[in-house]
C-alpha cells in the first residue's frame, strides 16, 4: 500500500488513491458492452466521459510510476543517462513518493525525451528480477503514444488495467487492485454477473434497464407482466 507521502503527491497530481479500481474497470467494460453490443446511446456518452477521466488519471499515475521505478537504476545499472543525473542525485536511497515528485520536475524540463531516456535505461542489462527491466519498457510504450495523441483513451485505459510489472498489476503502486483480477477474468469470459457485482449503482441500473427493454420486446414469457412500468419494478 502507498505511504502518506505518495498519497499526497498523487493527490497533488489529481490522482485518487482511494479510487475503487475494480469498480472503475467493471463500469468501463459494462458501458463498453452497452455502447457497442446493445446500442445504448446514453452509454456511449457515459463511456466517453468515464474513459477520458480514467485515461487522464492513469497517464499521470503511470508517468509517476515510471519515475518511481527508475530510481532503482542507480542500484543495478553501470551506466546511467547523463541527462538524468539531477534525478538520480535527488532520489538516491529515497522513497517512492519523493521519486514521483522529482520525476515530475524532470518531465517538465525534458518533456517526452525523459520517457525515451527511461525506456533506454529499462532496456539495459543488470536489472534484478523484481525491479525495472522489460515490463517497464512496456509501461513507457503504453504511455508515450497516449501522450502523443496516437492512442485512444479507450485503448490506453484497457492497457493500464491489464499491464503487469515484475510483481503484479502496474496500478498497484498507488491503488488497491486486489479485486481487479476477478473483473478482468469476468470480462474475458463475458461473465456479466460478476461485472455487475463490482459495478457502480448507476451502471448496474443502466444495464438492468437495457435488459428489461430487451425482454419486454422479445421475450414471450413477459407477456403476462407487461403491466409493469419499468425495469425498477422487476429488479
Amino acid at each position: 500500500m502507498p505511504t502518506i507521502n505518495e498519497r499526497t503527491v498523487a493527490r497533488g497530481r489529481r490522482c485518487d488513491p482511494d479510487r475503487d479500481i475494480a469498480q472503475a474497470a467493471a463500469d468501463f467494460y459494462l458501458l463498453e458492452a452497452l455502447a457497442n453490443i446493445k446500442g445504448d446511446a446514453v452509454a456511449v456518452d457515459l463511456l466517453a466521459k468515464h474513459e477520458r477521466r480514467l485515461a487522464e488519471e492513469f497517464a499521470t499515475y503511470l508517468d509517476m510510476a515510471v519515475g518511481g521505478e527508475l530510481r532503482y537504476a542507480k542500484r543495478y545499472l553501470s551506466e546511467l543517462p547523463e541527462e538524468l543525473e539531477p534525478f538520480f542525485r535527488e532520489v538516491s536511497d529515497t522513497g517512492r513518493g519523493k521519486a514521483w515528485l522529482v520525476w515530475t520536475v524532470i518531465r517538465r524540463k525534458f518533456g517526452l525525451d525523459a520517457l525515451d531516456l527511461a525506456e533506454h535505461a529499462f532496456h539495459q542489462r543488470g536489472w534484478r528480477e523484481n525491479f525495472g527491466g522489460y515490463p517497464w519498457v512496456l509501461a513507457v510504450r503504453a504511455l508515450r503514444p497516449y501522450l502523443q495523441g496516437q492512442r485512444t483513451p479507450r485503448l490506453f485505459v484497457d492497457q493500464c488495467f491489464n499491464l503487469q510489472h515484475n510483481t503484479g498489476c502496474i496500478l498497484n503502486k498507488l491503488y488497491n487492485v486486489s479485486k481487479l483480477p476477478d473483473v478482468l477474468e469476468a470480462h474475458g469470459a463475458d461473465e456479466y454477473t460478476t461485472l455487475l457485482a463490482h459495478a457502480s449503482k448507476d451502471v448496474r441500473h443502466r444495464w438492468r434497464r437495457q435488459d428489461w427493454l430487451r425482454r419486454r420486446d422479445h421475450d414471450p414469457t413477459w407477456l403476462g407482466v407487461q403491466i409493469l412500468k419499468d425495469y425498477e419494478d422487476v429488479a
